[in-house]
């Protein structure tokens, strides 16, 4: 085991550090980043992306949690999309990328963990519509099914105004759009400007009679 490694491990450092983690741990640059290198060259450290980085799975007392790694690479984003439907139980098939909304322009990671993407949505209020949960020492932003559906409808300009293309394209059981309520509608309401969304969102309630 190398020194660095020995050293993250006694001062119990987050399960996924930063490079700014390490630094407190040895605040001369070259030290550090030669360090590095042969803690990544050996395998005890492992390089996440640019940044943010893991100790090899034999020395880790906690598994990778792939939506924690999306919150961090991107604070102002949120889960949405296939991934947050799969996680809510709407849609069958299994998800293998970890789709998120953000603000900025669209963009994809590629880490040894999985693939994230985040997609561009313009709203009035990005965290309308989400829900907030803990992981160990971390946060997770998703986006609740309606909302979920309503980014999904906006990236791919959709011109859904029914349930049919819910339940034909992706699968979605009726018993699931059926618990749907008012408040999530009204959670929503007026917070994108694009004229498909508010028509499928407009038009799926009227049809669900809530």
């Amino acid at each position: 085991m190398i020194r660095l490694t020995r050293s993250i491990i006694e001062h119990k450092l987050p399960v996924i550090f930063t490079a700014d983690d390490i630094k407190s741990l040895e605040p001369d640059d070259h030290v550090r980043y030669c360090q590095m290198s042969r803690a990544i060259a050996s395998g005890d450290i492992v390089r996440i992306r640019r940044g943010f980085y893991t100790l090899n799975k034999i020395f880790r007392k906690a598994v990778i949690n792939e939506h924690v790694l999306a919150s961090l690479f991107v604070p102002t984003s949120y889960i949405s999309f296939e991934t947050a439907l799969w996680d809510s139980g709407w849609i069958p098939e299994f998800v293998y990328e970890i789709a998120s909304v953000s603000p900025k322009p669209s963009f994809e990671i590629k880490t040894p963990f999985a693939v994230y993407s985040y997609t561009r949505v313009p709203q009035k209020n990005y965290m309308a519509g989400t829900y907030t949960t803990g992981y160990t020492n971390y946060t997770i932003i998703e986006a609740k099914p309606l909302k979920a559906l309503a980014d999904y409808v906006y990236a791919f300009e959709y011109d859904w105004h029914s349930l049919k293309p819910l339940r034909k394209s992706l699968r979605i059981d009726i018993e699931n759009l059926q618990t749907l309520t008012a408040a999530d509608f009204e959670e929503l309401e007026g917070n994108y400007d694009m004229e498909n969304v508010t028509t499928f969102l407009e038009g799926i309630r009227k049809e669900l009679g809530v």
